[in-house]
């Protein structure tokens, strides 16, 4: 399975690859130990050989909501 990572521009910014992932087994990337800088503004595409589920969290300081998360649509 590989998650590719694209800024507001449309352009990659990073790529993360897991093989050998096993079914009902979880593989959890966080923004810190990827490649992407503070505040980042983008998406994230899930390639996979699979059916897979994933689920995005999200927070930020300010006012208002400041987490949540969602399942993420298949497109």
């Amino acid at each position: 399975m590989t998650v590719t990572y694209y800024n507001q521009a449309g352009t990659q910014v990073d790529v993360k690859t897991v093989t050998g992932l096993q079914q009902n087994r979880v593989w959890i990337l966080n923004r810190s130990a990827n490649n992407l800088p503070d505040n980042f503004a983008g998406s994230a595409v899930i390639t996979a050989d699979q059916p897979v589920v994933a689920i995005a969290n999200h927070s930020h300081t300010g006012n208002g909501d400041t987490t949540a998360s969602y399942t993420v649509p298949n497109r």
